[in-house]
Formats: C-alpha cells, structure tokens, sequence
C-alpha cells in the first residue's frame, strides 16, 4: 500500500489528482491547500509519497521538501 499526500492551492488540480492516481494499492491520506498545512501533515501522517505544487501561500512546495529533507 501506498499513501500519498496531496498538496496544491487550487481545489481543481486536487481534484485532478486523485483522478489521476486511483489504484488499489494508492491510499490518499491528506490533502493539504498551502505549504504550512502541507508540511505539517507530512510530519503526522509520514506518506510514502507527496505530491506537491511549487507556487502555495504560506510555504512554496520547495520549502516544504527542503524543510522535510
């Protein structure tokens, strides 16, 4: 199993997303709409793997990696 974190300010693209990625093995465990809920999700739920938007209020997506790295 999977789990994966979505994050993107735009409802849409979330939503795009997770259209995207409907396997059986793939479980959303968060979606987040800027990088500070982002960044904070990531450390509690711990995914496997985060999907990310650069542009995002509050953190980019590259100082959310650099802050999870």
């Amino acid at each position: 199993m999977v789990s994966v974190l979505i994050a993107d300010d735009e409802e849409d693209i979330i939503a795009l997303v997770k259209k995207l990625i409907e396997y059986p093995d793939v479980t959303i465990v968060g979606e987040a709409r800027d990088g500070t809920d982002a960044y904070a999700q990531i450390l509690e739920k711990k995914p496997d793997l985060v999907i990310t938007d650069i542009s995002m209020p509050g953190m980019s997506g590259m100082e959310v990696i650099e802050q999870v790295r």
